[in-house]
């Protein structure tokens, strides 16, 4: 039989790797049990490591969470500029990305209430909020510049600036994750699809 030698990590590796792991334990915990309910220990606990291991990566719970929300950003985005520069009519593409967006919240509705947990916290604590609206910031100007690029490619242009539609349509976000999380129901089932369908046109002309 032949032996499988295990693979060595380099203590880079191993670093991320742990990171990584916390972050998984961390997206768990805090859908479970809310931002102010879940610990440091909470989240060292689950990933199998000590509240040290968390320190060494992170420098508070505010900080792991955000670093989570980021990664959580990352990948949404990922999925938006997907939709957003698939081949298509570009407001096809709009509404297709915002009802995808929407089954994509309503599968979780823990990460629904756990993002406006967030933003609470971001309207009472300065400091949670500085670190917040960086992240936000940075999310809205990836936003603006894949609207752009897809609109770009279909011959079009947004008649407005793309920092302020990319804040229209995380406002509008905001709110159709808040209708569907306190009155889910029939009506709401693909509410940002549709309104994404109403804006566009509207905001859009040829280039």
């Amino acid at each position: 039989m032949t032996k499988v030698c295990a693979v060595r990590l380099t203590r880079a590796e191993k670093r991320e790797q742990t990171r990584a792991q916390l972050l998984d334990a961390a997206a768990t915990v805090f859908a479970e049990r809310g931002l102010d309910g879940a610990t440091v220990d909470d989240v060292a606990a689950h990933a199998g490591f000590t509240k040290g291991a968390v320190y060494a990566h992170f420098g508070s719970k505010d900080e792991l969470f955000l670093a989570m929300l980021e990664q959580r950003y990352t990948c949404r985005m990922e999925e938006l500029e997907r939709v957003l520069l698939s081949p298509g009519r570009a407001v096809d593409n709009a509404r297709a990305a915002g009802a995808d967006f929407q089954r994509y919240a309503q599968s979780d509705p823990d990460w629904q209430r756990l993002y406006l947990e967030a933003t609470l916290r971001a309207s009472r604590d300065a400091g949670f909020r500085a670190a917040f609206a960086r992240r936000h910031r940075e999310m809205h100007d990836r936003m603006a510049a894949v609207i752009e690029q897809g609109l770009t490619q279909s011959g079009l242009q947004a008649s407005v600036p793309y920092d302020l539609l990319a804040t229209a349509i995380s406002a509008i976000v905001s709110g159709v994750l808040l209708e569907t999380l306190v009155a889910p129901g029939k009506e709401t089932e693909d509410l940002l699809g549709a309104l994404m369908a109403l804006l566009m046109p509207g905001v859009v002309q040829a280039a």
